[in-house]
């Protein structure tokens, strides 16, 4: 390996770590409040080195996001690949695929900060969606994964047709992103108590999943 090889090398070690750690904080304490230098003093190098590494703290939130989003991924891909459920019909792994991230929307408030606060730092910083094509890139797999169910349900009789399916997804994707965050947040007004942490979300997928299913009435 020659040297400017070598160099490249390491230069992206150190920036994959960078990214880790930033994800890190930004989980932990929110992307509103981590700055710069926050960064630095934890990845152990002068701030200017990390404005040269990547040149805003929005570019490093958009990178951070990818990681993050990967991390979910992986955990969604192995959870559906056991035998089990590949022997279940279309509807039921879909009914799978929004049990598993309602749960996981639950526990991992953190996760669910970091979406709100993401999506309100790319509009007001206005971040063309060219810029964000690595990170849509990192959560695209859940879309083909449902539509997969889908097809499947087709197949098996188990999920309704004539639905625009892709629709369906991102309506569905959207709802549960929406409630999660404002279940995050906290109550707001006196009509935003959460009678249960569960109530709603569970509301919303047997409503999603009505609409799905093949012998609606």
């Amino acid at each position: 390996m020659n040297t400017e090889s070598l160099n490249e090398k390491v230069l992206n070690l150190k920036k994959e770590s960078l990214i880790r750690i930033s994800a890190d904080l930004f989980l932990k304490n929110g992307i509103d409040s981590v700055r710069m230098v926050d960064i630095a003093e934890a990845a152990g190098i002068g701030v200017a080195s990390l404005y040269r590494y990547f040149g805003t703290r929005t570019a490093i939130a958009i990178e951070a996001g990818s990681l993050i989003w990967q991390d979910v991924q992986k955990q969604f891909s192995d959870t559906f690949s056991s035998d089990s459920y590949q022997r279940q019909t279309g509807y039921s792994q879909i009914e799978s695929q929004y049990g598993f991230m309602l749960k996981f929307y639950r526990d991992k408030p953190e996760f669910v900060r970091f979406l709100d606060a993401f999506d309100r730092l790319m509009l007001t910083e206005k971040i063309p969606a060219e810029n964000l094509s690595g990170y849509e890139a990192s959560i695209f797999d859940l879309e083909k994964i449902f539509l997969a169910s889908c097809e499947r349900g087709l197949q098996d009789g188990s999920i309704r047709s004539g639905l625009d399916y892709r629709a369906a997804y991102l309506a569905s994707a959207h709802a549960m992103n929406a409630l999660a965050e404002k279940i995050a947040r906290g109550p707001i007004l006196s009509g935003d108590e959460f009678s249960s942490i569960d109530a709603e979300p569970a509301m919303l997928m047997n409503i999603l999943l009505y609409y799905l299913k093949s012998d609606q009435k």
